[in-house]
């Protein structure tokens, strides 16, 4: 997990994109076997990963959290789990 922080060790105070990259490409495809809809790499960063986002939201800046398929091995399944995440810490 990397933590955003601007030279000099401060904290982002901006609007910021995140890029969930996944590994090797190859691997997930031949895991998922080219279907999409179940998750078959999990993560264990998925917690650290909202956190962060809603910390920097509750700065008043906007995150935008991008990824797919080849993250975890599907986008959608992997999105809902967040949102519902990010839900319970309301």
């Amino acid at each position: 997990m990397h933590f955003l922080r601007h030279p000099g060790n401060q904290k982002v105070e901006t609007d910021v994109v995140i890029r969930l990259l996944g590994g090797d490409r190859t691997e997930i495809e031949n895991k998922s076997n080219e279907e999409w809809n179940t998750i078959v790499e999990p993560k264990p960063d998925k917690e650290a990963i909202v956190t962060m986002a809603r910390d920097i939201t509750h700065r008043g800046h906007m995150v935008t959290i991008k990824m797919n398929n080849h993250y975890k091995g599907s986008a959608p399944l992997t999105i809902e789990a967040m949102q519902d995440m990010a839900k319970s810490f309301a």
